[in-house]
């Protein structure tokens, strides 16, 4: 009777022991399976994150590669306007380089108000416009040229009538470096400030 009851004792000991073993593995069962839950939950919050920064990228980029296009085009404008502060330009020499001292525009630097000579920074083709006043006080016409180099490629003429003015426009193309200049081949007074002025704008590359 003694041996029976130690015999039951023993198993309900090791029955209740498994029990034990078992709650424990559920619950570490239910542990994992609530970590991977909250995990679960943390990545889907962190999806629409993810995706929101990844647009803002692509649309930054697309932005940084119109910035660079916009620049590029920018660094190939070459364009200037110049003309005279004074109203009355008079003593201008023959044959030489006018000298037109106010600078309105100048795209690229090309143009050396010192010197009276665009030098092109860049090659391509180019049109360039030449626009004078006759002063009232001269007794001849007045007459100007555009010169690249040695080589005239246009002229401008105002004749004896009073205020009367001259024009022209011609296109040509330059390599880099050339020099494009006014100069006076008879007469020698103008109208200035915005009556006699000088531009030119670089069209093309090629």
């Amino acid at each position: 009777m003694t041996f029976l009851f130690w015999s039951l004792a023993a198993l309900i000991a090791v029955l209740a022991e498994t029990k034990h073993d078992s709650v424990i593995k559920e619950n570490d069962v239910y542990s994992m399976t609530s970590v991977r839950i909250r995990r679960s939950d943390d990545t889907d919050r962190l999806t629409p994150v993810v995706s929101q920064h990844s647009q803002e990228l692509v649309e930054l980029k697309a932005e940084l590669t119109a910035l660079k296009a916009r620049t590029a085009e920018l660094e190939n404008i070459v364009c200037f306007t110049v003309r005279f502060s004074e109203a009355d330009v008079t003593g201008l020499g023959l044959n030489q380089p006018v000298v037109f001292d106010v600078v309105q525009y100048n795209a690229g630097g090309g143009y050396d108000k010192n010197s009276g000579i665009f030098t092109a920074p860049k090659a391509g083709t180019y049109v360039f416009t030449l626009s004078l006043q006759r002063h009232g006080s001269d007794g001849t016409y007045i007459q100007m040229v555009i010169k690249k180099g040695n080589t005239v490629l246009g002229t401008a003429e105002a004749g004896y009538s009073p205020f009367e003015h001259g024009t022209m426009m011609v296109t040509t193309h330059l390599t880099q470096g050339d020099v494009i200049s006014v100069q006076t081949t008879h007469g020698s007074m103008v109208y200035g400030v915005q009556a006699t002025s000088f531009s030119g704008v670089r069209i093309s590359p090629l």
